[in-house]
């Protein structure tokens, strides 16, 4: 019995477009995949999190795809900060030491200006985000308040 030794197989590509250029360059992983979160489709994220967990160098190592991909994908992505610290805090397996490997990939746009007024919004966020969005509107002092009062009280119906 042989066995089938890997080999790579070259193709020469006619169409000279820059967005081709660009999209060999990541399949031959000669570039490093840019993805702006706060825009990012679903595949988008795949894709750029199946190369950093899959890469032979530096991997992020014990993220699961699935989870990760899930977590990531819920929430509202444009209101993030540019240093992407909200996605250590959605249990998908990219803490802290891990968000240097996700940024070489990964990143945002400034938030928007404006504070979100939906409810499916708002009530993904947490609470510490709310109450930042709280002092903006000039509701403060609530320290007693739970999530669903600061949801209310955000929200516009």
């Amino acid at each position: 019995m042989t066995s089938l030794s890997p080999f790579k197989v070259w193709c020469i590509i006619a169409d000279d477009t820059k967005i081709t250029e660009n999209c060999a360059q990541l399949l031959a992983q000669e570039a490093v995949p840019k993805v702006n979160l706060a825009k990012a489709t679903r595949e988008e994220i795949k894709l750029g999190l199946e190369y950093l967990i899959n890469r032979p160098t530096n991997p992020l190592k014990r993220v699961t795809l699935a989870t990760a991909l899930d977590k990531i994908d819920q929430p509202n992505r444009k209101y993030w900060k540019e240093n992407l610290v909200d996605i250590t805090t959605l249990g998908c397996g990219i803490t802290k030491p891990k968000l240097a490997i996700f940024k070489e990939v990964f990143y945002t746009t400034p938030g928007e200006p404006t504070i979100p007024t939906d409810r499916e919004t708002l009530n993904i966020e947490a609470v510490k985000q709310l109450k930042e969005w709280g002092k903006k509107k000039d509701i403060d002092g609530q320290s007693k308040w739970k999530k669903a009062d600061w949801v209310n009280a955000l929200a516009e119906d």
